[in-house]
């Protein structure tokens, strides 16, 4: 598999890693798409790499832009998906870098609701499908950095997400995209949301 070759093959590792940076944030919408996909699937079979959201690298730097500039759905939601692939804080090579992924995306999300303003059907079930990935995205950061960094995660606003939360609950099940183990994360982060009064807005 290229993915393991990748995981013991460092030089090869680092010029597949730069490719994927310079690509995820140009080009047309399928190049970026494979180029954030990629990324995810680098986590997921290379996990003794752990420069690949280190400071030090683009791919971080990318993924975010595709999550705030790139107008198509499908790389948005692939880049939110690479940036929340990790299953573990170590998987980001560290709590900074962790923290750093869920102040991004709570601070963006935070901004999307405020401005979205879908002007037909077709643009407000995008949007809200993207909302609810992104709720999902920092569900699974949330159940990753809670109860161990709680005093780290600080919510611009934490009553509008934990409002757009409850409202996902409910609506995420007509959605194909999404599976049970997602609605079942996002419960599960806004019940520790609930408990937890150290978790600041």
């Amino acid at each position: 598999h290229v993915f393991v070759l990748l995981d013991r093959v460092e030089p090869l590792q680092q010029v597949v890693m730069d490719t994927i940076a310079k690509k995820a944030n140009k080009g047309n919408a399928k190049l970026r798409w494979s180029a954030c996909n990629a990324t995810a699937y680098m986590v997921k079979y290379c996990p003794n790499n752990r420069r690949l959201f280190a400071s030090d690298t683009a791919i971080l730097h990318s993924l975010k832009e595709a999550v705030k500039e790139c107008e198509n759905f499908k790389v948005r939601l692939s880049a939110v998906c690479a940036l929340t692939a990790p299953e573990s804080v170590e998987g980001y090579g560290g709590a900074d870098l962790a923290l750093g992924v869920f102040h991004f995306l709570d601070c963006f999300l935070t901004e999307f609701i405020k401005r979205e303003n879908p002007t037909n059907l077709v643009q407000y079930q995008i949007s809200l499908s993207f909302r609810h990935a992104v709720l999902i995205a920092l569900s699974k950061l949330i159940m990753m950095l809670v109860p161990e960094f709680s005093e780290q995660v600080v919510f611009q606003d934490k009553a509008a997400i934990m409002s757009c939360m409850k409202d996902a609950c409910t609506a995420i099940g007509q959605e194909k995209i999404f599976t049970e183990s997602d609605i079942k994360r996002l419960e599960d982060a806004l019940h520790l949301l609930g408990s937890l009064s150290s978790i600041k807005c």
